[in-house]
């Protein structure tokens, strides 16, 4: 019975967990990353040069307004740049984006963990991650200054002076960009008012993410309208993997509860065969003998089931709220892009299909001590002290 117990807790309690590490990872690749929704010129995803921008890119905010469905939305005008400080030069996406509209998009304005987000004052403003911040050396206030091409291909450069600081938890993308407001790199670029290489969107109903799409589509039928799914295809290889491991470590705790049955219920025989050879020489039949054996597996996984059960919805509940704080191990998962709080996902599929799935197991490891009960010779298992 407590090998049922422990068995399926573990189990249930893995899955769980390894699906909190999958939803977070996919939030946060949207929140942070990549929106429900994106639009983009037809071009722009195959080089992403600055030549590709889109036209009436407010024009396209407002219409999408009429969409009750869309939470956020705000549009940002994209490079590549080369970083130079004092402490060397690295290679850098910058995003221009709009102050307010940004920080309901993405919340990136509560990441700040020195300095300020955009408010206006400062001068030539920019945010960089605190990956960014260790590796260039930089404080606030310290000067950088960013070298790209424009619309035309010729070589512009900006000064910016460090707001804020921020991290997100998600260091595989800190770690790749910086933000400075969206006039600036706009005007850098040369593009002119209302123009933006790409307009992004969150929606309050995710599951209502076809629709949305399908009406911003109609809203820039000349442009791409692409969704999370399309723009990061590896979040779901991420997940089908993670989907794998869980098979295998089932496969692995399915196993240890086999043999750990067997040899509990084996053990259970052994001590009582001169019962059960006692129980035979009064006349009780094989069949009777296999089926009482299989009867005192069937009851105890009965017993233990719902108490395993319960034990991992309970525990599955109570993380759920409160998140798992992996501490140590954060470093690893922010470089995945999974925060070091997890937070276990109750999935009642799973739930289910798992739980039966150890109930069988366990009645099947009981078939073999049965089959060692009815193959004892009466006589011989009374001889016996």
């Amino acid at each position: 019975m407590g090998a049922v117990i422990l068995g399926l807790w573990s189990i249930l309690f893995a899955t769980s967990f390894s699906a909190g590490m999958i939803s977070a990872m996919i939030e946060k690749g949207i929140r942070h990353q990549h929106s429900h929704l994106q639009i983009h010129h037809n071009n722009y995803q195959k080089n992403k040069e600055a030549k590709h921008f889109i036209e009436d890119a407010e024009s396209i905010l407002q219409k999408s307004a009429s969409d009750e469905n869309i939470q956020a939305s705000a549009a940002r005008v994209t490079t590549q740049a080369m970083m130079n400080t004092t402490k060397g030069v690295r290679g850098i996406q910058v995003i221009g984006v709009q102050a307010e509209r940004e920080a309901q998009l993405t919340d990136i304005d509560q990441f700040i963990i020195t300095g300020k987000y955009f408010d206006g004052k400062q001068r030539k403003p920019i945010l960089v991650s605190k990956g960014i911040a260790e590796k260039m050396k930089l404080k606030e206030s310290t000067k950088l200054v960013l070298t790209f091409q424009n619309t035309l291909g010729d070589i512009s450069t900006l000064s910016f002076r460090v707001a804020g600081i921020f991290d997100t938890g998600n260091a595989m993308l800190d770690d790749t960009r910086v933000y400075v407001p969206f006039k600036s790199l706009q005007t850098a670029l040369g593009l002119a008012e209302g123009q933006a290489h790409e307009l992004a969107f969150f929606l309050k109903d995710a599951s209502e993410l076809e629709r949305s799409q399908a009406a911003l589509a109609a809203i820039a039928p000349r442009l791409h309208v692409q969704s999370w799914e399309d723009l990061a295809p590896e979040f779901r290889v991420f997940e089908e993997q993670f989907r794998i491991s869980i098979y295998v470590i089932l496969f692995i705790i399915m196993l240890a509860l086999i043999f750990g049955i067997i040899n509990t219920m084996l053990m259970a025989v052994l001590e009582r065969i001169r019962e059960l050879g006692m129980l035979m020489a009064v006349g009780m039949n094989k069949r009777k003998v296999f089926n009482m054996i299989l009867t005192e597996t069937v009851l105890l996984t009965l017993i233990g089931a719902p108490i395993g059960i319960l034990l991992a919805w309970i525990s599955i509940t109570f993380f759920s709220e409160n998140g798992i704080n992996l501490g140590a191990y954060a470093e690893g998962l922010s470089s995945m892009g999974v925060g070091h709080i997890i937070r276990p996902v109750f999935e009642p599929e799973v739930f289910f299909i798992t739980s039966i799935m150890i109930i069988i197991t366990a009645i099947l490891a009981a078939v073999y001590p049965a089959y060692k009960a009815v193959k004892l010779k009466p006589v011989e298992a009374l001889r016996r002290a």
